[in-house]
């Protein structure tokens, strides 16, 4: 499973610890079928980091090279202005 997201994106932010909840669902079950990769869209580093330290956050997040949206076709966050 993909979760696309950002730390600009309040949406994304509120969904956060149910994505955390569901990560600690599939990650603790023995069924290894369902694997979660969030990725952080348009955003820096350091803030996406910091904010997974200061949430407690454990799931796994790559750093879009704001390309993997045009491949996945995803159209959903847009970089705030």
């Amino acid at each position: 499973m993909l979760d696309f997201w950002a730390t600009w994106c309040g949406p994304c932010i509120a969904e956060l610890d149910e994505v955390q909840k569901f990560y600690e669902t599939i990650r603790d079950s023995s069924n290894n079928k369902i694997i979660l990769l969030t990725i952080a869209c348009h955003d820096n580093k350091i803030k996406v980091y910091s904010h997974l330290r200061e949430s407690n956050y454990t799931f796994p997040v790559a750093m879009s090279d704001d390309k993997i949206e045009i491949f996945f076709r995803f159209m959903g966050c847009h970089q705030k202005s």
